[in-house]
């Protein structure tokens, strides 16, 4: 699940997984409780990347 949605980010922004990866830590501090799902959803949302997940 997270897998696709990282691949999609990558793709589309040029971004290194270790960029993304201190993306979703930064997001961890700032809101308590999400999670790296919620973090990669947001970080989509703010980059405006088409994860396309399936529901």
């Amino acid at each position: 699940m997270n897998e696709r949605i990282l691949r999609a980010i990558i793709e589309e922004t040029g971004l290194t997984r270790k960029e993304i990866r201190e993306y979703i830590l930064g997001k961890k501090r700032e809101i308590e409780g999400i999670t790296e799902f919620g973090a990669l959803i947001i970080m989509c949302k703010e980059l405006c990347v088409d994860y396309a997940y399936p529901i």
